[in-house]
Protein backbone atom coordinates (compact mmCIF):
# COMPACT_ATOMS: atom_id res chain seq x y z
CA UNK A 1 0.00 0.00 0.00
CA UNK A 2 1.24 3.47 -0.88
CA UNK A 3 0.71 5.54 2.25
CA UNK A 4 1.78 8.75 0.51
CA UNK A 5 -1.17 8.37 -1.86
CA UNK A 6 -3.71 6.72 0.45
CA UNK A 7 -6.94 5.07 -0.54
CA UNK A 8 -9.57 7.55 0.60
CA UNK A 9 -12.57 5.21 0.58
CA UNK A 10 -14.88 6.25 3.44
CA UNK A 11 -14.57 4.45 6.72
CA UNK A 12 -17.61 2.92 8.38
CA UNK A 13 -17.38 4.99 11.54
CA UNK A 14 -17.39 8.70 12.12
CA UNK A 15 -14.86 10.10 14.55
CA UNK A 16 -16.60 9.99 17.96
CA UNK A 17 -17.40 13.34 19.52
CA UNK A 18 -15.26 12.47 22.55
CA UNK A 19 -12.24 11.91 20.32
CA UNK A 20 -12.85 15.18 18.48
CA UNK A 21 -13.08 17.05 21.78
CA UNK A 22 -9.84 15.46 22.92
CA UNK A 23 -8.07 16.52 19.75
CA UNK A 24 -9.43 20.04 19.89
CA UNK A 25 -9.33 20.64 23.66
CA UNK A 26 -8.17 24.23 24.07
CA UNK A 27 -4.86 24.57 25.87
CA UNK A 28 -2.53 27.49 26.38
CA UNK A 29 0.01 26.22 23.88
CA UNK A 30 -2.35 26.28 20.87
CA UNK A 31 -2.45 28.99 18.24
CA UNK A 32 -5.41 30.78 19.78
CA UNK A 33 -6.00 32.86 16.66
CA UNK A 34 -6.87 29.68 14.75
CA UNK A 35 -8.17 27.26 17.36
CA UNK A 36 -11.82 28.28 17.72
CA UNK A 37 -12.35 28.39 13.95
CA UNK A 38 -10.54 25.07 13.56
CA UNK A 39 -12.93 23.48 16.09
CA UNK A 40 -15.96 25.06 14.40
CA UNK A 41 -14.85 23.76 11.00
CA UNK A 42 -14.41 20.21 12.25
CA UNK A 43 -17.82 20.39 13.95
CA UNK A 44 -19.49 21.47 10.70
CA UNK A 45 -17.78 18.67 8.79
CA UNK A 46 -18.99 16.13 11.33
CA UNK A 47 -22.53 17.53 11.20
CA UNK A 48 -22.58 17.13 7.43
CA UNK A 49 -21.48 13.47 7.83
CA UNK A 50 -18.57 14.16 5.49
CA UNK A 51 -15.75 13.67 7.97
CA UNK A 52 -14.81 10.03 8.43
CA UNK A 53 -11.97 8.22 10.10
CA UNK A 54 -9.60 6.39 7.77
CA UNK A 55 -6.49 6.33 9.91
CA UNK A 56 -5.77 2.73 8.96
CA UNK A 57 -5.31 3.72 5.31
CA UNK A 58 -3.45 7.00 5.85
CA UNK A 59 0.12 6.97 7.06
CA UNK A 60 1.86 9.27 9.50
CA UNK A 61 5.45 10.40 9.26
CA UNK A 62 6.03 10.35 13.02
CA UNK A 63 3.99 9.28 16.06
CA UNK A 64 1.00 11.61 15.90
CA UNK A 65 -0.40 13.48 18.88
CA UNK A 66 -3.57 11.42 19.10
CA UNK A 67 -1.46 8.37 19.80
CA UNK A 68 -0.43 9.95 23.11
CA UNK A 69 -3.92 10.99 24.23
CA UNK A 70 -5.80 9.40 27.13
CA UNK A 71 -2.92 7.20 28.26
CA UNK A 72 -1.93 6.29 31.79
CA UNK A 73 1.26 7.95 32.98
CA UNK A 74 3.14 4.65 32.86
CA UNK A 75 2.01 3.85 29.31
CA UNK A 76 2.87 7.36 28.11
CA UNK A 77 6.27 7.08 29.77
CA UNK A 78 6.84 3.75 28.03
CA UNK A 79 5.91 5.19 24.63
CA UNK A 80 8.22 8.18 25.05
CA UNK A 81 10.98 5.86 26.22
CA UNK A 82 10.85 4.02 22.90
CA UNK A 83 10.60 7.26 20.91
CA UNK A 84 13.66 8.72 22.62
CA UNK A 85 15.57 5.59 21.68
CA UNK A 86 15.34 6.43 17.97
CA UNK A 87 15.01 10.21 18.19
CA UNK A 88 18.69 11.15 18.08
CA UNK A 89 19.39 8.81 15.20
CA UNK A 90 16.36 10.04 13.33
CA UNK A 91 17.27 13.72 13.57
CA UNK A 92 20.83 12.89 12.53
CA UNK A 93 19.91 10.89 9.44
CA UNK A 94 16.55 12.12 8.19
CA UNK A 95 16.46 14.00 4.90
CA UNK A 96 15.42 17.65 4.85
CA UNK A 97 12.61 16.63 2.55
CA UNK A 98 10.60 14.86 5.23
CA UNK A 99 7.79 14.23 2.76
CA UNK A 100 10.13 11.77 1.06
CA UNK A 101 10.22 9.49 4.07
CA UNK A 102 8.26 6.28 4.06
CA UNK A 103 5.64 6.93 6.74
CA UNK A 104 4.14 4.44 9.12
CA UNK A 105 0.47 3.88 9.80
CA UNK A 106 -0.70 4.66 13.34
CA UNK A 107 -0.91 0.93 14.04
CA UNK A 108 2.69 0.47 12.93
CA UNK A 109 3.79 3.15 15.38
CA UNK A 110 1.81 1.49 18.17
CA UNK A 111 3.46 -1.81 17.35
CA UNK A 112 6.87 -0.21 17.72
CA UNK A 113 6.17 1.94 20.76
CA UNK A 114 4.70 -0.86 22.86
CA UNK A 115 7.69 -3.11 22.35
CA UNK A 116 10.28 -3.48 25.07
CA UNK A 117 12.98 -3.32 22.35
CA UNK A 118 15.57 -4.94 24.57
CA UNK A 119 17.79 -5.86 21.61
CA UNK A 120 18.90 -3.88 18.62
CA UNK A 121 18.83 -6.61 16.01
CA UNK A 122 15.64 -8.14 14.69
CA UNK A 123 15.44 -11.91 14.79
CA UNK A 124 14.26 -13.54 11.60
CA UNK A 125 10.70 -14.79 11.97
CA UNK A 126 9.69 -18.35 11.17
CA UNK A 127 6.55 -19.49 9.38
CA UNK A 128 4.94 -20.20 12.71
CA UNK A 129 5.17 -16.57 13.84
CA UNK A 130 1.85 -14.77 13.68
CA UNK A 131 1.19 -12.04 11.15
CA UNK A 132 0.96 -9.53 13.97
CA UNK A 133 4.42 -10.40 15.27
CA UNK A 134 5.78 -10.38 11.75
CA UNK A 135 4.43 -6.88 11.23
CA UNK A 136 6.00 -5.72 14.48
CA UNK A 137 9.35 -7.16 13.46
CA UNK A 138 9.13 -5.46 10.07
CA UNK A 139 8.47 -2.12 11.75
CA UNK A 140 11.38 -2.66 14.15
CA UNK A 141 13.67 -3.52 11.26
CA UNK A 142 12.81 -0.31 9.42
CA UNK A 143 13.52 1.70 12.56
CA UNK A 144 16.77 -0.04 13.47
CA UNK A 145 18.78 2.31 11.26
CA UNK A 146 17.97 5.09 13.71
CA UNK A 147 19.10 3.22 16.82
CA UNK A 148 22.58 4.21 17.91
CA UNK A 149 24.74 1.97 20.07
CA UNK A 150 23.97 2.73 23.68
CA UNK A 151 20.76 4.50 22.73
CA UNK A 152 18.34 1.63 23.25
CA UNK A 153 15.15 2.15 25.25
CA UNK A 154 15.93 2.42 28.93
CA UNK A 155 14.81 -0.30 31.32
CA UNK A 156 14.83 2.10 34.27
CA UNK A 157 12.05 4.37 35.50
CA UNK A 158 13.99 7.47 34.41
CA UNK A 159 14.64 9.14 31.06
CA UNK A 160 17.06 11.83 29.92
CA UNK A 161 15.82 14.61 27.64
CA UNK A 162 17.02 18.17 27.06
CA UNK A 163 19.46 17.85 29.93
CA UNK A 164 16.79 16.76 32.40
CA UNK A 165 16.29 13.47 34.20
CA UNK A 166 12.62 12.51 34.10
CA UNK A 167 10.78 9.85 36.08
CA UNK A 168 7.52 8.06 35.36
CA UNK A 169 5.61 9.77 38.15
CA UNK A 170 2.57 11.91 37.36
CA UNK A 171 4.39 15.10 38.34
CA UNK A 172 7.25 14.41 35.95
CA UNK A 173 4.89 13.47 33.10
CA UNK A 174 3.41 16.97 33.35
CA UNK A 175 6.85 18.59 33.33
CA UNK A 176 7.99 21.12 30.74
CA UNK A 177 10.55 18.80 29.06
CA UNK A 178 7.92 16.16 28.34
CA UNK A 179 5.39 18.73 27.20
CA UNK A 180 8.11 19.96 24.87
CA UNK A 181 8.64 16.43 23.59
CA UNK A 182 4.93 15.95 22.87
CA UNK A 183 4.80 19.35 21.18
CA UNK A 184 7.74 18.30 19.03
CA UNK A 185 5.94 15.20 17.77
CA UNK A 186 2.87 17.27 16.93
CA UNK A 187 5.00 19.92 15.22
CA UNK A 188 6.80 17.40 13.03
CA UNK A 189 3.49 15.93 11.92
CA UNK A 190 1.99 19.33 11.18
CA UNK A 191 4.99 20.23 9.03
CA UNK A 192 5.01 16.87 7.25
CA UNK A 193 1.31 17.05 6.43
CA UNK A 194 1.53 20.65 5.28
CA UNK A 195 4.52 19.97 3.05
CA UNK A 196 2.93 16.83 1.62
CA UNK A 197 -0.28 18.69 0.76
CA UNK A 198 1.65 21.65 -0.62
CA UNK A 199 3.71 19.40 -2.85
CA UNK A 200 0.64 17.52 -4.06
CA UNK A 201 -1.54 20.57 -4.74
CA UNK A 202 1.21 22.59 -6.43
CA UNK A 203 2.73 19.78 -8.48
CA UNK A 204 0.72 20.58 -11.60
CA UNK A 205 1.58 24.27 -11.72
CA UNK A 206 5.20 23.63 -10.77
CA UNK A 207 5.79 20.80 -13.23
CA UNK A 208 7.84 22.98 -15.59
CA UNK A 209 11.56 22.65 -14.83
CA UNK A 210 11.87 26.44 -14.93
CA UNK A 211 9.73 26.63 -11.81
CA UNK A 212 11.82 24.15 -9.84
CA UNK A 213 13.63 26.90 -7.93
CA UNK A 214 10.32 28.46 -6.88
CA UNK A 215 9.03 25.09 -5.76
CA UNK A 216 12.14 24.45 -3.66
CA UNK A 217 11.75 27.86 -2.06
CA UNK A 218 8.14 27.04 -1.20
CA UNK A 219 9.23 23.79 0.41
CA UNK A 220 11.73 25.67 2.55
CA UNK A 221 9.05 28.14 3.57
CA UNK A 222 6.64 25.35 4.46
CA UNK A 223 9.35 23.70 6.54
CA UNK A 224 9.94 26.92 8.46
CA UNK A 225 6.34 27.51 9.51
CA UNK A 226 5.97 27.58 13.29
CA UNK A 227 9.67 27.38 13.94
CA UNK A 228 10.39 24.29 11.88
CA UNK A 229 13.58 25.80 10.51
CA UNK A 230 15.42 24.60 13.62
CA UNK A 231 14.31 21.03 13.10
CA UNK A 232 17.65 19.89 11.73
CA UNK A 233 19.97 22.09 13.74
CA UNK A 234 22.46 20.55 16.14
CA UNK A 235 20.49 21.99 19.04
CA UNK A 236 17.39 20.07 18.06
CA UNK A 237 19.03 16.74 18.89
CA UNK A 238 19.40 17.57 22.56
CA UNK A 239 16.94 20.41 23.11
CA UNK A 240 14.01 19.63 20.87
CA UNK A 241 12.51 22.21 18.56
CA UNK A 242 12.79 24.95 21.18
CA UNK A 243 12.80 28.36 19.60
CA UNK A 244 11.65 31.72 20.99
CA UNK A 245 10.75 32.70 17.44
CA UNK A 246 7.82 30.28 17.57
CA UNK A 247 6.07 32.61 20.00
CA UNK A 248 5.69 35.16 17.19
CA UNK A 249 2.29 33.97 16.00
CA UNK A 250 1.92 36.69 13.38
CA UNK A 251 4.99 35.59 11.46
CA UNK A 252 3.89 31.96 11.56
CA UNK A 253 0.36 32.70 10.39
CA UNK A 254 1.66 34.96 7.63
CA UNK A 255 3.90 32.16 6.32
CA UNK A 256 0.98 29.75 6.59
CA UNK A 257 -1.20 32.13 4.55
CA UNK A 258 1.48 32.64 1.91
CA UNK A 259 1.92 28.90 1.51
CA UNK A 260 -1.81 28.21 1.12
CA UNK A 261 -2.38 31.18 -1.22
CA UNK A 262 -1.02 29.13 -4.15
CA UNK A 263 -3.38 26.20 -3.59
CA UNK A 264 -6.30 25.62 -5.99
CA UNK A 265 -9.60 27.11 -4.78
CA UNK A 266 -7.82 29.21 -2.14
CA UNK A 267 -9.89 32.27 -1.07
CA UNK A 268 -8.99 35.46 -2.92
CA UNK A 269 -8.19 37.15 0.39
CA UNK A 270 -5.12 34.90 0.71
CA UNK A 271 -3.42 37.08 -1.90
CA UNK A 272 -3.43 39.98 0.56
CA UNK A 273 -0.83 39.92 3.37
CA UNK A 274 -2.14 39.55 6.91
CA UNK A 275 -2.39 42.94 8.70
CA UNK A 276 0.23 43.59 11.34
CA UNK A 277 -2.13 43.52 14.32
CA UNK A 278 -3.41 40.06 15.27
CA UNK A 279 -5.53 41.08 18.23
CA UNK A 280 -7.44 44.09 16.93
CA UNK A 281 -7.56 44.11 13.15
CA UNK A 282 -10.88 42.66 11.87
CA UNK A 283 -9.41 41.71 8.48
CA UNK A 284 -6.73 39.67 10.23
CA UNK A 285 -9.35 37.70 12.16
CA UNK A 286 -11.29 37.05 8.96
CA UNK A 287 -8.13 35.83 7.25
CA UNK A 288 -7.32 33.54 10.18
CA UNK A 289 -10.82 32.07 9.99
CA UNK A 290 -10.54 31.44 6.26
CA UNK A 291 -7.10 29.89 6.71
CA UNK A 292 -8.37 27.40 9.26
CA UNK A 293 -11.49 26.44 7.31
CA UNK A 294 -9.66 26.08 4.02
CA UNK A 295 -6.79 24.04 5.46
CA UNK A 296 -9.02 21.65 7.43
CA UNK A 297 -11.33 20.98 4.50
CA UNK A 298 -8.46 20.56 2.05
CA UNK A 299 -6.57 18.23 4.39
CA UNK A 300 -9.64 16.08 5.04
CA UNK A 301 -10.31 15.83 1.30
CA UNK A 302 -6.78 14.60 0.55
CA UNK A 303 -5.84 12.75 3.75
CA UNK A 304 -9.22 11.33 4.69
CA UNK A 305 -8.75 12.35 8.33
CA UNK A 306 -8.30 15.33 10.60
CA UNK A 307 -4.99 17.10 10.10
CA UNK A 308 -2.73 17.91 13.00
CA UNK A 309 -3.41 21.26 14.62
CA UNK A 310 -0.58 23.78 14.77
CA UNK A 311 0.35 24.49 18.38
CA UNK A 312 2.47 27.09 20.04
CA UNK A 313 5.73 26.22 21.73
CA UNK A 314 4.92 25.28 25.36
CA UNK A 315 6.19 27.96 27.69
CA UNK A 316 7.46 27.04 31.12
CA UNK A 317 4.82 27.16 33.83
Amino acid sequence: MNYLMPDLKPSRRLIPQKEVEGILAPTADRLTALHSVWAETVHLLRESQSLVSSETSCGYFFPHSRLFANLTDMRLFSYLNNWLAIREGWFSTVSRDITGLSPFRPQDWRDFLVQSSSTKEVQRTSSSVSQVQGRKDAVRQRLNIHLYDGNLPSSSSQLMFAGHTLSSTHAEIQSHPLRLLLWELNQINFMAELRFLDCKLCSASDSDHLLQARREDRMRRAGNILGGGRLYSSESVSEGLASPVVAEALEAIEMFRECLSYWPEAPASFLIPVPQSIAHHPEAKITHAELARFYVRTAVAHLGRLPEMPRMYPERT
